[in-house]
């Protein structure tokens, strides 16, 4: 297949100081490497252009920063034009994309356990998507998301896409959702696709996105299942996690309070017993790394208000709100602090 033309165009401004930290498992990079190769696109050529160097990819285990990884997606949404390109990610996916998880993916006795070792261990392989299971009455309820700005929606879709083209590999081609909700709003060419791909019934501008099913699909036993591989691979999972933690308590402590802050619970003893740590050993592992929790929270917390601030289609109370505060005059005190302007003039200025 021809090569698409890559043309330079204006980087969007990113986050530049604590997001800059998050990673990415390169096995993912390698899905977005193929993916773009599948739709034509010089993939080579476009990670060059976002700073990433090809070696990482040789080694899936290798971790790649998000903010490079979202400019590649990005790049590869204006070239295309198609905003259903995370939908390719299930034509390109390979057995260890998961790294230590692959193995208890592959081995869980029914997809039900694959969607929630999906939600609990996503931080070995895409720690800024949010993936979150849920039982409601006689279905359960998949939400799912990037954590904005750092990673793009292309990103996360491609993920869940992915996802979908493995259940259908393992549980059989007819294997389908009972309906899907996105935040976004799609044209009717992506309508028309996203129907085809998940075929089930679509609901755009969603407050979530939401991937619904029934029981039956989700619970049917697989001929793949494997106790013994699936306890091994799990326990490898949660040592690689430990490992990662140990050696960067800031991204640890990041990724959590970016978690924690819509829904306020971000104090400090929540974030630690999230972690399993004692107050006091989180205090001194980042004391350690030169910083500490109250730094880390003002420094996300400033980063995502300069984000957020941005997008006009939310208000300032929403901003306010997304980034933990529950009065709006403590969110513009803040802001005033950080900017030296109040939100309001400073988006007016920009």
């Amino acid at each position: 297949m021809t090569s698409m033309i890559i043309k330079k165009s204006i980087e969007r401004p990113m986050p530049s100081e604590i997001g800059r930290q998050s990673t990415l498992l390169a096995a993912w990079a390698v899905v977005i490497h193929r993916l773009l190769e599948h739709r034509g696109i010089d993939a080579n050529a476009l990670f060059t252009e976002c700073g990433i160097d090809r070696e990482l990819l040789l080694n899936p285990a290798n971790r790649i920063p998000h903010h490079q990884i979202g400019k590649v997606w990005q790049r590869a949404g204006e070239i295309t034009n198609d905003p259903s390109l995370g939908l390719d990610a299930a034509e390109v996916i390979f057995p260890g994309m998961y790294h230590t998880l692959s193995a208890a993916i592959y081995a869980a006795p029914n997809i039900l356990t694959m969607l929630e070792y999906l939600s609990r261990y996503r931080r070995i392989f895409h720690p800024l998507s949010r993936m979150e299971l849920q039982r409601d009455g006689r279905c359960f309820r998949f939400h799912w998301g990037p954590k904005e700005p750092y990673v793009s929606h292309f990103g996360a879709e491609a993920v869940v896409a992915a996802f979908i083209g493995l259940c259908r590999q393992l549980g059989g081609a007819d294997f389908a959702p009972s309906e899907i909700h996105i935040k976004r709003q799609l044209n009717p060419s992506a309508q028309r696709r996203y129907k085809a791909f998940y075929r089930a019934p679509l609901y755009c501008s969603q407050p979530e996105n939401t991937l619904v099913f029934a029981p039956g699909p989700l619970e049917k036993p697989l001929l793949t299942s494997n106790s013994v591989i699936e306890k091994l691979s799990v326990q490898a999972t949660r040592e690689y996690i430990a490992t990662l933690d140990e050696e960067d308590i800031c991204n640890t402590v990041y990724c959590k309070i970016i978690e924690a802050l819509p829904a306020r619970a971000y104090g400090e003893e929540m974030i630690a017993q999230d972690l399993h740590l004692s107050v006091r050993t989180m205090q001194r592992r980042l004391k350690d790394a030169g910083t500490s929790y109250d730094r880390l929270l003002q420094d996300t917390r400033r980063e995502l208000a300069l984000s957020y601030i941005r997008n006009q289609d939310l208000s300032l109370q929403e901003i306010s709100y997304l980034v933990g505060f529950t009065k709006p005059t403590n969110f513009t005190r803040a802001f005033k602090r950080w900017t030296g302007q109040t939100p309001g003039a400073y988006r007016e200025g920009r």
